[in-house]
């Protein structure tokens, strides 16, 4: 009897995959057990070929969402300097513009480049430039498209980020983020597999609920107007 918990890791992104066996016999902890069955070697090698499979597909739809994410990393950049410039020439009212229409540019695109990746056909496509492997390509094609359906949250997520980093208040937004890696990621991937038995793609919902709700939770704070409030203090 063997239960599989699957997690996989991916520093960069912090997300955490561990594998949890238990077994009956020492051999799960590598010991040499002559009385394995055939029936115990035939499910090693397929839990061994499914986990590469997984790491293998979330690495390349992670890669290639991520360029469709990269104008909204650089707006989110240049939304910190143009706040910060702004908040130190004492106006705040455009700095606020900026970081309205920054917003919003980055918003349109990632609303049309996600809409064209999250088709079936066009991740599929992309997908095969990477890997021939037939069990990789449907569930890298499968995160893909819903990491691209989704990816628009991001553009809410860099430009709010720029803005309380510019305006000083850099604690939020780290404190939002880890937030969203290290409590809202592994809460969304419990629910997802232990409540609505997604299987796999639990890991992919995981990356796309937490980084709504961390999008979500820097649009409130912005809508507070806590960013307005200098954290300069000039003495005498």
């Amino acid at each position: 009897m063997f239960l599989h918990i699957f997690t996989h890791i991916k520093t960069e992104h912090c997300i955490f995959i561990a594998e949890h066996c238990l077994c009956k016999s020492l051999a799960k902890f590598c010991f040499t057990d002559t009385r394995r069955t055939e029936e115990d070697k035939r499910t090693n090698r397929t839990f061994r070929i499914l986990q590469t499979c997984t790491t293998t597909a979330y690495g390349i739809g992670n890669k290639v969402n991520g360029l469709i994410s990269l104008p909204s990393t650089g707006i989110g950049s240049a939304v910190s300097t143009i706040v910060a410039q702004n908040m130190g020439a004492q106006q705040v009212d455009r700095a606020e513009r900026g970081y309205k229409l920054s917003t919003g540019m980055a918003l349109l695109f990632l609303l049309l480049g996600g809409f064209v990746l999250s088709r079936p056909s066009v991740a599929s496509a992309i997908v095969s430039i990477f890997t021939d492997e037939a069990e990789v390509i449907p569930m890298a094609a499968d995160y893909l498209s819903i990491m691209a359906f989704w990816c628009w949250t991001n553009s809410i997520h860099d430009a709010t980020r720029g803005l309380f980093q510019g305006s000083g208040h850099t604690f939020l937004p780290v404190a939002v983020d880890m937030t969203r890696l290290w409590v809202l990621r592994f809460a969304t991937l419990a629910f997802c597999e232990q409540v609505l038995h997604l299987g796999v793609r639990s890991v992919w919902y995981s990356v796309v609920v937490s980084n709504g709700i961390a999008s979500a939770i820097l649009l409130v704070l912005y809508f507070t107007g806590i960013w307005r409030k200098s954290t300069i203090k000039i003495h005498d």
